[in-house]
């Protein structure tokens, strides 16, 4: 920059152009606003990026902790139920409450790439209900 001061010269279209000063300091001036402004663009680009991520995670995950929530209260009712009523429960109910306890999460057993989230979700309310008709059926 010292040397293009000094000089005032700028090649201009493949001539040489004898510059003022004050034209070399607004080059410099337009130079240097175009980076920043370039680099702003990128760094809230990569900030609107990130943002919206981590909405779209924060919804997914309010989502999914209110599934299970909501499926894990109701497995806790069947099991209470079933510890109170140990003698009388059969051994068909009290199998199959086993089993939900150890193997209920669908997410777990999906390739989480290929579904979409609802019908995740769908899968695992239907597996729950036929859960408890099937442990409340004995």
């Amino acid at each position: 920059m010292v040397l293009i001061r000094i000089l005032s010269i700028v090649v201009w279209s493949s001539k040489f152009k004898v510059m003022s000063s004050d034209e070399c300091d607004l080059k410099d001036v337009e130079a240097n606003w175009n980076k920043i402004e370039r680099d702003l663009i990128k760094v809230g680009l990569k900030d609107g990026l990130s943002d919206g991520r981590d909405s779209n995670f924060q919804s997914s995950f309010d989502k999914g902790y209110a599934d299970g929530f909501q499926n894990g209260f109701q497995l806790g009712k069947l099991q209470f139920m079933r510890s109170v009523t140990n003698n009388l429960a059969s051994a068909e109910a009290t199998g199959i409450l086993d089993k939900a306890s150890k193997g209920m999460c669908i997410v777990c057993t999906t390739e989480k790439d290929n579904e979409n989230v609802a019908e995740i979700r769908r899968k695992q309310s239907e597996l729950l209900a036929l859960t408890v008709a099937g442990a409340l059926k004995y």
